[in-house]
């Protein structure tokens, strides 16, 4: 019978270690902050370490006021002072690592002294990127409690598929060491998706038990135009290192859809809502779309909210990959807004096998001709007041609904603490041996050298 946590329950005490956190303006800091927003509702005691701004990137701040109420939760882990080499030497041995190192010093202090004032029941660590779990690995046996690692995407970036991004050879072994020692050790290991999980499995090389735990989507209220059908993209298209989500063939079924529907330009609004590259303002030009799409700029999460509900229908676009393993945060969104999805994406993945629910037509990237036929057909319902038959029906909106997330998370967690510390209720562990518990002693004395 699955653990729930009733009224009566004490609610969990949880360590949350998230090294990109709302309000950085990034999709997986506002999936870790919806996840302690979600956790903080239903009475938690949340505590979060993430790492201090170190890049220009990571210091790009979002304004939603979603993220105020996170503050007074937040602990930014600074990475202790650099010293002397052998004090480097002793970390790197010590953490298992050669990067980030001084980091998950710090985050281990931090939250040694956030346990001495009141213990956590459970460590909670997200990634991307990695080192989450190896901070959560060292802090889950510094503090003698269970540790859930959540993977939102590949592993590491050299594990990307398509990714060009190079790194050397020896963080490579590394970092697919700690993929292999996450999987074995980790009480639970939850994804956003089996097909991601099973991209793990394969990429370790060790069947391991997990869980899904979709991302929380959030939506707001809002009426679109009745004169003019709008259509949404959320999100940015070009992340860089080869990772590019082409609009190239939703263009080109636009100007087909342009060139069979006379009213086109007057009566049709494409937006797409983020940064906007020199590259896509060309595209549209050549394909001379200027009166139909348009691109807002970088905007704050919140007000992404806001065009969402302002839209008849919610635009997804994906990279073209074998298999789509990745569960796009905008599409809960869309879904927890009550939108209808076009989504341009892989024909085996984890979005089609979520159109198999209703509130989603899938259709293939390479086919222009194809996605002009969806556009096509959702504006008819538009013009003849039906769209409503193409909105995501009750039993997908709840695979997205916070409550019902928060919910199963808690029941995970129950489950957990239940079993108590690393019951083996996995696998066998014959291929990759759990690793034994640090000595204490031998701890203490390599953290007086990390301060030297």
């Amino acid at each position: 019978m699955p653990h729930v946590i009733t009224r009566k329950a004490k609610p969990p005490r949880i360590l949350i270690i998230s090294p990109i956190f709302a309000p950085t303006a990034d999709s997986e800091a506002f999936c870790g902050g919806k996840m302690a927003l979600g956790l903080l509702k239903r009475h938690c005691e949340v505590a979060v370490i993430t790492m201090s701004p170190f890049n220009e990137y990571m210091r790009r701040k979002d304004m939603s006021e979603y993220w105020d109420l996170l503050k007074s939760y937040i602990y930014e882990a600074c990475p202790i002072p650099k010293t002397n080499k052998l004090s480097a030497i002793l970390r790197a041995l010590k953490y298992r690592t050669v990067a980030d190192t001084r980091w998950i010093s710090s985050v281990i202090s931090q939250a040694q002294l956030l346990h001495v004032t009141n213990r956590f029941d459970v460590v909670y660590s997200r990634s991307l990127p990695m080192c989450a779990h190896m901070a959560g690995y060292s802090v889950s046996r510094f503090l003698g409690i269970p540790w859930i690692a959540n993977t939102n995407d590949p592993w590491d970036w050299h594990l990307f598929p398509h990714l060009k991004k190079k790194t050397s050879v020896i963080m490579e072994v590394n970092s697919n060491q700690w993929l292999r020692r996450t999987v074995s050790n980790a009480d639970l290991i939850t994804y956003p998706s089996d097909r991601l999980w099973k991209f793990h499995e394969t990429l370790s090389g060790i069947p391991h038990r997990a869980e899904v735990l979709a991302h929380i989507g959030y939506g707001q209220q809002g009426q679109p135009d009745p004169e003019v059908f709008t259509i949404v993209h959320a999100g940015v298209l070009n992340f860089g290192w080869g990772l590019f989500r082409s609009p190239h063939p939703f263009l080109q079924a636009l100007k087909i859809v342009q060139s069979i529907i006379p009213e086109a330009d007057q009566k049709f609004r494409v937006l797409f809502i983020g940064s906007e590259d020199s590259h896509m303002r060309d595209l549209v030009r050549d394909y001379e779309l200027t009166n139909i799409v348009k691109c807002t700029g970088r905007v704050s999460y919140e007000e992404s909210l806001q065009y969402i509900s302002s839209a008849h229908v919610c635009l997804l676009l994906e990279m073209e990959m074998k298999e789509g393993i990745y569960l796009p945060s905008k599409l809960a969104d869309y879904i927890a807004s009550g939108k209808p999805v076009i989504a341009v994406s892989p024909k085996t993945g984890v979005v089609d096998d979520l159109s198999r629910h209703g509130g989603i037509c899938r259709v293939d990237s390479g086919d222009p001709k194809a996605i002009s036929e969806i556009i096509v057909k959702h504006y008819t319902a538009y013009k003849f007041k039906h769209l409503e038959s193409y909105a995501p029906p009750k039993d997908l909106k709840m695979k997205f609904d916070e409550e019902n997330i928060i919910s199963v998370f808690l029941d995970f967690v129950g489950r957990v603490l239940r079993q108590g510390r690393f019951a083996e209720t996995k696998h066998s562990q014959a291929e990759y041996p759990r690793d034994e518990f640090y000595d204490r002693k031998s701890e203490m004395s390599l953290n007086n050298l990390d301060r030297d």
